[in-house]
């Protein structure tokens, strides 16, 4: 049997964390799981072969102000996860949180791997805000993992 490799991607610690937790149920579902990604401590700390592409804290930036300062070191951060995922081909995308950038890199990966499963977790912010964001969704997310009963 080969391995299944799995790209996830955190933007913040309880991303991170939601991640972390992932990763320990599918291993235990299928142990033959190869992770790459963006991801922090708790990532790391739950399977010793993963590695953060770069520091999770590059995308931990909030603010208008912030954002504007970063955003050149973010663009570098968002091309560099886009040739890793092209370079890799992984089975399956998870894409935790932080939407303004997950989304940006779920429209622009959709395009260059359009038949790569892409997963959405933590998504409640879709209802609460920014309403048309539900149905754009659909065009560049195959399924949403939702920690509330929506």
């Amino acid at each position: 049997m080969t391995n299944t490799h799995i790209f996830i991607a955190a933007g913040e610690v309880s991303g991170d964390l939601l991640g972390a937790d992932l990763m320990a149920a599918l291993k235990t579902k299928r142990a033959e799981i190869v992770f790459s990604g963006i991801g922090g401590d708790s990532m790391m700390v739950q399977d010793k072969n993963f590695t953060s592409l770069f520091d999770m804290s590059d995308l931990s930036v909030f603010g208008i102000f912030p954002v504007l300062a970063q955003l050149p070191n973010i663009i570098k951060r968002m091309v560099q996860t886009i040739n890793h995922i092209c370079d890799t081909k992984p089975d399956v995308i998870v894409l935790i949180d932080s939407p303004d950038f997950m989304h940006f890199l779920a429209k622009r990966i959709r395009r260059r791997l359009p038949a790569t499963p892409i997963i959405c977790y933590v998504a409640p912010q879709i209802w609460a805000w920014r309403r048309g964001r539900a149905h754009k969704m659909k065009d560049f997310c195959d399924a949403i993992l939702a920690l509330l009963p929506f």
